[in-house]
């Protein structure tokens, strides 16, 4: 099975495969998707993975013409500007939905606005949508 097909099935199944800051594969989710001989399977292959997946993010990015912040560090979800993406106090991008209560009470702040214009996105123009909305 092709590699974009077996990540389809463990996304569809509730896995998570994404890259961290460094570039590693990380795997979360379900247990049930994601068990030890499937993680050990992905991590035989860890650089055809980050290569596919990097390789995704790009064409994401590249096929939209909204403004995006980048990825979720958490689920690895493209982070589009106005839905509640906020940076953590270590740095950390995550999108709203992982966004959690101790993270706000931690000092999370949102992020309004791409922080490097004109890289991985296409800018539609026009004002930039307030937080949340």
């Amino acid at each position: 099975m092709k590699l974009g097909k077996v990540l389809e099935r463990l996304r569809e199944a509730g896995g998570v495969v994404t890259l961290d800051r460094e570039g590693r594969v990380r795997c979360a989710g379900n247990a049930a998707a994601m068990t030890e001989a499937v993680v050990a399977a992905l991590m035989a292959r860890q650089d055809q993975v980050r290569e596919y997946l990097l390789e995704e993010r790009a064409s994401t990015l590249a096929s939209t013409t909204t403004r995006s912040h980048g990825w979720c560090e958490r689920c690895g979800r493209v982070m589009w500007v106005g839905t509640g993406a906020e940076r953590l106090p270590d740095g950390q991008l995550v999108c709203g939905d992982c966004l959690a209560p101790w993270d706000i009470d931690a000092g999370s702040v949102p992020v309004e606005e791409p922080e490097c214009p004109g890289v991985g996105w296409k800018d539609p123009g026009g004002p930039v949508p307030p937080h949340g909305s």
